[in-house]
């Protein structure tokens, strides 16, 4: 199986994230997709949101949670549909 593509980034606070799951290959001239959030626009790496900026709100509120629980896990759990790259990274991982 060939290898998931990603990109690290450093964020304002100094830590390493990673976009691939977060961002889409091509940028978007309209729409949500290709606006910044939060400071930060993938558009400058070529790059677009793969999910509406309300998911990915979701996904830092639970950081924010596990951050304060000192928690080792989380889940978000949805009734999405799961994206391609998240299927993908499924099957990888057995």
């Amino acid at each position: 199986m060939a290898k998931i593509p990603h990109t690290l980034i450093t964020g304002t606070d100094g830590k390493k994230y990673q976009t691939y799951e977060l961002t889409g290959a091509g940028r978007t001239r309209h729409g949500e997709s290709g606006k910044p959030w939060r400071g930060f626009n993938p558009s400058k790496m070529g790059r677009h949101w793969a999910n509406a900026h309300s998911v990915v709100d979701e996904w830092d509120d639970l950081k924010g949670v596990l951050d304060r629980e000192k928690a080792a896990i989380g889940a978000l759990i949805t009734l999405r549909e799961p994206t391609k790259p998240m299927l993908t990274e499924a099957a990888a991982t057995g």
